[in-house]
């Protein structure tokens, strides 16, 4: 049980840090293409 709360939890950490750098690519990517 506690081994499949810490992965759990380390996946959790792993997909924020994901999205963290992933955001404002995204973001950029889209004012580019959009001229926003």
């Amino acid at each position: 049980m506690n081994s499949f709360a810490l992965d759990d939890n380390e996946q959790h950490l792993n997909l924020m840090t994901y999205n963290i750098w992933a955001l404002p690519a995204v973001a950029s990517h889209i004012d580019d293409r959009y001229e926003l």
